[in-house]
C-alpha cells in the first residue's frame, strides 16, 4: 500500500482523468481499458 495520501484537491484532479474510475485518499482505480 502506498504511503502517499491524496488531499481533496489532488483527488479532484485525478478524478477528472477519463481513465480513472475511483479515487480514495490512498488508492486510484483505473478503467479496465486503460490497463490493457
Amino acid at each position: 500500500m502506498s504511503k502517499i495520501i491524496f488531499n481533496e484537491h489532488q483527488r479532484r484532479q485525478i478524478e477528472s482523468n477519463p481513465n480513472v474510475t475511483s479515487v480514495s485518499d490512498r488508492t486510484i482505480q483505473f478503467a479496465y481499458d486503460f490497463k490493457v
